[in-house]
């Protein structure tokens, strides 16, 4: 039994080597060395029954208040749990501002159920386009005489009247950004008054190689903190990540 237990801490301590988690690897030697002494000496007859259940006591109980008490005091949150390039995104997408000199383009309110989008016309083309899927070219949809989409296969045109009629609709019209490609440095189509809609893009700018964003307006460059998470530029200021 003592064989399998310390073949089993060997390994773990091995692993928490590779892994460069030093704390790990201090509590597992010490544990271990600590079961060695106690299970092969004449004396710690007491000690062989109450061990185990002291080290579950110690993980489950102790470690996790002691752990969530260094979350609580730290920027270690919800706000890191995602990826990278999540986070990115969504800095990105925070930061949106209509470009300067951008066209307005007719656009309706469509919705399927649950689901609402924009039907943009553009030069005569009708796209299509959710918070989840990229504005698409959809063949069918007609136009009334001032380039608004009347009619959109597959989709339920949102009439004037329902949307001014429905605050929660007005606002979720509001809120909503279409993407115009995969790519969120390109922007998002939005709109204020749910009958035209122009191209919004982010103020900020990311650099995949250096790891930085840079400020269009202000030329600032935001460097990646390991430490903290967030990105600081050289006089200070910070800019945290948007949680996801």
């Amino acid at each position: 039994m003592m064989a399998l237990v310390n073949a089993l801490g060997l390994s773990i301590v091995l692993s928490a080597w590779n892994a460069e988690a030093w704390a790990i690897l201090v509590a597992s030697v010490v544990l271990l060395i600590a079961a060695d002494i106690i299970y092969f000496a004449k004396k710690t007859l007491p000690l062989k029954y109450l061990f185990p259940g002291l080290i579950f006591l110690a993980i489950f109980q102790i470690f996790t208040l002691g752990y969530t008490g260094y979350v609580a005091f730290t920027n270690y949150g919800t706000g890191h749990a995602g990826s990278q390039e999540q986070a990115v995104d969504a800095t990105l997408i925070q930061n949106e501002r209509r470009v300067d000199g951008s066209p307005t383009y007719p656009l309706a309110i469509v919705r399927d159920g649950d689901t609402i989008g924009f039907a943009v016309n553009e030069d005569g083309i009708v796209s299509v386009g959710t918070e989840e899927e990229v504005l698409a070219p959809v063949d069918g949809a007609t136009v009334d005489g001032s380039g608004k989409p009347t009619e959109v296969p597959g989709w339920e045109v949102v009439s004037q009247n329902a949307l001014f009629s429905d605050q929660d609709l007005q606002q979720a019209v509001v809120d909503l950004r279409v993407p115009v490609s995969d790519d969120a440095e390109e922007g998002s189509m939005r709109t204020r008054d749910g009958s035209s809609g122009a191209v919004y893009q982010s103020s900020l700018e990311w650099d995949d190689e250096a790891q930085t964003f840079t400020d269009k307006e202000t030329g600032t460059v935001y460097y990646a903190d390991q430490e903290t998470g967030n990105f600081v530029a050289d006089d200070g200021s910070q800019r945290p990540p948007v949680g996801m």
